[in-house]
Parts: C-alpha cells; sequence; structure tokens
C-alpha cells in the first residue's frame, strides 16, 4: 500500500462514517507518527481529525523520553526546525 493511501485512509472517518473506536484513534496516530515521523503535528492532526493535545499524549505514552525529532515537513513539503515549546 503506497503512504498516499494510508494518508487518504487516515483521514477517511474525519467527517463521516462510522466514529472510531479509543483503539482505532490510537492506532492511527501511532501508523502516522510511524509512516510520517517528519510530519509536523499540525498536519497529523488536521488529516486524522484529533487534538494536538491527543497526539501529543500518545507520543509520550510511546517515547516516555521526549525525544522529538528536530526536523519537521511543513504542508508546503519544506522541512523545518521543530519548535520545542508548548505552544499550538
Amino acid at each position: 500500500m503506497s503512504t498516499d493511501a494510508i494518508w487518504f485512509a487516515l483521514g477517511a472517518n474525519r467527517d463521516n462514517g462510522d466514529r472510531l473506536s479509543k483503539n482505532d484513534k490510537k492506532n492511527a496516530v501511532l501508523l502516522a507518527l510511524k509512516t510520517w515521523p517528519d510530519r509536523s503535528e499540525r498536519d497529523i492532526v488536521e488529516q486524522i481529525g484529533r487534538a494536538r493535545s491527543y497526539l501529543q499524549r500518545i507520543k509520550q505514552q510511546v517515547a516516555p523520553s521526549g525525544h522529538v525529532t528536530d526536523r519537521v515537513t511543513g504542508k508546503d513539503c519544506k522541512s523545518y526546525r521543530a519548535r520545542t515549546d508548548r505552544r499550538s
């Protein structure tokens, strides 16, 4: 399966379809983080339809050390330094 198909599938139930279970939501976030480690949190939460705080909570559960990549890829496909502050 191509990454484009996965990206589309992650957003498929955002606006319609059956509500996702807690496990489905968590798995969607984990899949996005694993498949696109350089994507910004904003891109991921907009695609999946979850709050940024939810994504951050899942990241902390998976990597309690809090290690965050120092580069992210924005919507414009350019690479940027990751923000280290907690602002949205």
